[in-house]
């Protein structure tokens, strides 16, 4: 099982075959040959017969099974499975921090999804234009909104002066939140993906000499993920469930959840 376990690949009887005997020739502190001199024929028959006797009873007590081709695999308690679910946590609570904390600085968020190849929160008004709008059916007219006054999804809104400060600390969550739930000492510049570094570049080259430190960013940063952890821990649980959350959605987690919050707090005093 524990040759199972450690392989992200099915495995096959032979191979299971050659690995038990390893591991045996690696125990046996009796003799010193090497392994072609130490797997007699006698040896080989022994180990077969044990491990073909340990796949039916372990395949009886439901704990592998089989696939088409003949080869075994871990019915649960899989390692291979259990990292691949340990990453996707990871990606939750890192969409998880940019959503909550961009919320927390008021900026407006569309949609945060963990689907993969990976996960991605979508602002909204976006950088760019969506190109001008115009009334339904009323194409030769002249257009209802300017290119530069619509949100993501083409509808008028008035003038909005992005906040390039708090697009940085936003974008520094992600990977801080991640930090957090990870706890194995890397820092969020180490999870961070290169499309955060991208933004984080960008926004500072917008603000020139407006710009803070990456040191002073990180600070709030840090100061809001403490204060809103169990509003992200919420969200990335939901992310997990849904894969895809609206902006509304992950308003209304952040209300239920402080509310709750609060609620604990004021039981516990």
């Amino acid at each position: 099982m524990g040759a199972l376990r450690n392989s992200s690949v099915p495995m096959s009887t032979a191979d299971l075959r050659e690995s038990h005997q390893l591991e045996i020739w690696a125990a046996d502190s009796d003799t010193d040959l090497d392994f072609e001199a130490w797997a007699t024929a006698g040896r080989r028959r022994s180990i077969r017969m044990s491990i073909g006797r340990a796949l039916r009873q372990l395949e009886a007590g439901g704990q592998i099974e089989r696939n088409k081709a003949g080869e075994w695999y871990p019915a649960k308690d899989w390692a291979a499975r259990d990292n691949f679910e340990r990453e996707r946590s990871a990606v939750a609570y890192h969409e998880a921090g940019h959503a909550v904390v961009g919320l927390a600085l008021k900026l407006p968020i569309a949609f945060v999804t963990i689907k993969p190849p990976t996960g991605y929160v979508n602002q909204a008004p976006i950088h760019h234009s969506v190109g001008v709008v115009y009334a339904r059916g009323s194409y030769d007219s002249p257009p209802i909104a300017d290119a530069s006054k619509q949100d993501a999804f083409g509808n008028p809104v008035a003038e909005r002066n992005h906040d390039w400060h708090a697009d940085i600390v936003m974008t520094i969550a992600g990977g801080m939140a991640e930090a957090e739930f990870v706890k194995d000492g890397n820092p969020w510049r180490e999870l961070a993906s290169s499309g955060d570094m991208r933004c984080i570049a960008f926004a500072r080259r917008n603000l020139g000499d407006k710009a803070r430190s990456v040191a002073e960013y990180e600070a709030e940063c840090a100061k809001l993920i403490k204060q809103h952890w169990p509003i992200i821990e919420a969200v990335a649980a939901n992310l997990l469930r849904e894969e895809t959350l609206s902006g509304q959605d992950v308003y209304d987690i952040c209300w239920r959840t402080s509310r709750n919050v609060v609620r604990r707090q004021h039981l516990k005093q």
